[in-house]
């Protein structure tokens, strides 16, 4: 035996039936519990009595108000391609402040790509575009040095085709996202290159070629 809270929700509909007796629920049998079930609580219930006093109820679905609640709930794709497209956005800033490696005087040196070091590596930048023969710069985690202008120039030059390279994956990765028709097919969609559609992969091919811009280091 299955039981129905009396108390209607305020979109019209019952809570789920439960199992265990209480005073004031309705008795349900297994098959009108699974109808309740079945149209999310949206059903009419209308109680006899009979002439000993038991009571028995018959239990109806609200189509309209039924099909008036489905049309209203989110669609459960929409919900992942926002969570997906959630997802490759972070990963790609991710990517970004992860930064890269560049060869300076002192060999392999990893830069940082941080808002605060894209900002600094800009004003050295201007500093040694104007004239200056060198700037005071650092490397992740080093003490700041003079580095020449040179220098400054090859790790901008580096840190834009970095930038480049990941905003325009991001941008095709998002493109794929949102013209994925199934949830499977969103839930393969990984923050890589690899597996883009053909179109997508070709036209990324495409616009980092005339940008000048490749593959990330």
């Amino acid at each position: 035996m299955n039981y129905l809270n009396r108390t209607i929700h305020a979109d019209g509909s019952y809570p789920a039936p439960q199992s265990t007796p209480a005073p004031d629920l309705i008795p349900l049998t297994d098959e009108q519990a699974a109808m309740v079930v079945r149209y999310s609580g949206f059903v009419v219930i209308e109680e006899e009595t009979d002439g000993s006093g038991a009571i028995s109820c018959k239990v109806t679905p609200n189509l309209e108000a039924w099909e008036a609640w489905k049309a209203a709930q989110p669609d459960p794709l929409e919900e992942l391609r926002a969570a997906k497209e959630d997802e490759l956005s972070a990963a790609c800033n991710a990517a970004i402040v992860a930064g890269m490696d560049v060869e300076t005087s002192r060999g392999t040196e990893h830069f940082e790509l941080t808002e605060v070091d894209q900002i600094n590596l800009s004003t050295a930048l201007g500093a040694v575009d104007a004239g200056a023969s060198g700037h005071p710069y650092h490397s992740t985690r080093s003490l700041c040095r003079m580095f020449s202008a040179d220098e400054i120039r090859a790790v901008s030059a580096a840190a834009v085709a970095h930038v480049l390279y990941h905003r325009t994956l991001c941008n095709h990765l998002l493109t794929w996202a949102r013209r994925a028709e199934t949830a499977e097919e969103l839930e393969g969609i990984a923050y890589t290159a690899e597996g883009l559609p053909e179109d997508l992969a070709a036209n990324m091919a495409q616009v980092l070629a005339a940008a000048g811009g490749g593959a990330d280091a």
